[in-house]
């Protein structure tokens, strides 16, 4: 059973009201057009992450999007899935291009053909666009 569907996350609802608002000479308009596309791709990615879990819905428990404070952070899970000998936490991503885990660093590597790009370790942070 889906206990919380997913919605689609406040931000990006934000900046699909606000875009068609902004004057076409708007200075940050390219900016904010580019983080509304990366935020659209990841629930994109979290959606297709939904469809082959809804088929588990009659023998579990889903829940999608959860927001918990831990310790004074905030963290986002994107879909919990109970049942009666475990829980699993899922994080969704909608990478494209060939990931490679990297057993020597520790990280993924992703090449989409035009470019290398890597992903966070313990050592340091990345975003894959």
């Amino acid at each position: 059973m889906i206990l919380k569907n997913r919605t689609k996350p406040l931000p990006l609802v934000k900046l699909d009201a606000i875009i068609p608002r902004l004057d076409p000479q708007f200075p940050l308009l390219t900016k904010i057009k580019l983080d509304a596309k990366i935020r659209q791709q990841g629930y994109t990615g979290e959606r297709k992450v939904d469809y082959p879990l809804d088929s588990l819905a009659p023998t579990c428990t889903i829940l999608h999007d959860v927001y918990l404070r831990i310790n004074g952070k905030n963290i986002q899970i994107d879909s919990v899935i109970l049942t009666n000998y475990q829980i699993t936490l899922l994080e969704s991503k909608n990478y494209y291009g060939t990931i490679i885990f990297n057993t020597l660093l520790k990280q993924l590597v992703r090449d989409n053909g035009q470019m290398e790009d890597w992903s966070p370790n313990e050592r340091g942070s990345s975003s894959f666009g």
